[in-house]
């Protein structure tokens, strides 16, 4: 094990855990039952995480001279009263079939919010002390907010994520979606994988599969997203800040940019061809006029109806030419403005099967 690495979970377990107030979340619609089981489930998950001394209910209670809401100097004074250095505050908004949970936590010294965590929770209480202890991962132990992410592919198949081979070992990223390549034997296969919060994702694909599949298992106890508690393996492979890499939402794949070039192309040729006919129409029907320009006895039907299809020809491919204007302009500026995948940005398990 490196010495950053020991260093940070010495730290971990030397340190004097800060002492974190609950202020009673902030309910928009919410039935008091949820907002009740949110509580407990606060109080429950930030005790297994170990990561602060929160204050007990009834502290909260004599500390709450008046309601505060979402007063950050309310909140500070409620600290204060609590004996806390920081307040654990936000609102629950409910919708149809789930809830908008906003966690915040303020600086009781400052004053100022520093840090927040926002979760869409359905009615399931088991979903929502899942959800809750993400957030709590989010809020008071960012280097914990990981999932995990396997790959079982056939032997010398050729791996990449977000755009980048990847062959090391390793297993721990941050929770959304990944684009995931799979080269083998002269095939190309692509697939989103969703790494999602304390789960292990297994994407697997046997030879002569035409699809991956990902299946997902939750974590257990030896594979505690603490650092301290992770799985041997994953634990010696990793370094702090190298393999427990952030999602980069700043950059972006080159798939979509050359999808809309390509349309653009193909609109571009079909408007021009639509273009050709309707002149060709137009030509044809001059044919059927005589040297005055009326329309020459018995020709008068077939006229209507050639201008009939030039008029269409020519409206499509105008509209054709101006779609695949807009989706060649399109491609173009996302490949000027959004910046290209670089560096690692994930690291991944890869074991090979037959």
């Amino acid at each position: 094990m490196n010495g950053p690495l020991v260093a940070v979970l010495l730290a971990a377990t030397t340190a004097a855990p800060e002492r974190l107030a609950i202020y009673p979340l902030t309910s928009h619609g919410a039935p008091p039952e949820v907002m009740q089981q949110l509580g407990a489930a606060l109080r429950i998950e930030l005790a297994r995480a170990g990561v602060a001394q929160v204050v007990t209910e009834e502290e909260g209670r004599s500390a709450l001279k008046q309601p505060c809401g979402l007063n950050k100097a309310c909140l500070s004074r409620f600290g204060r009263a609590a004996g806390a250095t920081e307040v654990l505050f936000g609102e629950v908004h409910a919708h149809p079939d789930s809830f908008a949970v906003t966690l915040r936590l303020l600086d009781v010294t400052s004053g100022s919010e520093t840090r927040s965590a926002t979760a869409s929770i359905n009615r399931d209480v088991e979903e929502m002390v899942w959800a809750t202890r993400a957030q709590v991962c989010q809020l008071k132990a960012p280097e914990r907010y990981a999932g995990r992410i396997r790959f079982e592919v056939p032997s010398g198949a050729q791996l990449f994520v977000d755009g980048h081979e990847r062959t090391e070992r390793g297993a721990a990223l941050r929770p959304g979606s990944y684009a995931v390549r799979i080269v083998d034997s002269g095939r190309e296969i692509e697939t989103w994988v969703e790494v999602k919060f304390e789960q292990t994702a297994t994407v697997r694909l046997r030879r002569g599969e035409s699809a991956p599949e990902t299946r997902y298992e939750p974590w257990s106890d030896e594979d505690s997203v603490e650092l301290r508690r992770l799985a041997p393996e994953l634990r010696d492979s990793m370094s702090v800040g190298a393999e427990l890499v952030e999602k980069d939402e700043s950059t972006a794949p080159r798939w979509p940019a050359y999808t809309a070039l390509g349309v653009g192309i193909v609109l571009i040729a079909a408007g021009v061809a639509l273009q050709v006919r309707a002149n060709s129409l137009r030509n044809e029907i001059e044919t059927m006029r005589g040297p005055s320009g009326n329309v020459l006895l018995g020709k008068g039907s077939e006229v209507r109806s050639l201008q009939t299809s030039m008029s269409t020809a020519r409206v499509t491919g105008w509209s054709l030419l101006g779609a695949g204007l807009a989706a060649g302009l399109g491609g173009g500026a996302y490949l000027l403005l959004v910046p290209a995948p670089t560096g690692a940005r994930a690291e991944i398990g890869m074991t090979t099967s037959f």
